[in-house]
């Protein structure tokens, strides 16, 4: 009988950890960006960057993600 395997490119993506960050406005939203391109973090962490526009809209930005349960950091 042959055993079967789960290909490595799915493991690999199993294994990053889902980090959203909810950003202000575009001034912060580019300056996470430009540490992105860097390359500064491991590859282990898989970085989204959510833009509120307005600091009043962060918390209700906040409780979508979490409640839909996407990432494993906000």
């Amino acid at each position: 009988m042959k055993s079967r395997r789960i290909p490595s490119n799915i493991v690999k993506e199993s294994l990053k950890v889902k980090i959203a960050v909810i950003c202000e406005g575009n001034e912060e939203k580019r300056y996470i960006e430009k540490l992105n391109s860097l390359k500064i973090w491991d590859d282990i962490y898989s970085i989204t960057l959510k833009n509120s526009n307005s600091s009043t809209k962060i918390f209700s930005i906040y409780q979508n993600l979490y409640s839909n349960d996407i990432y494993d950091i906000i």
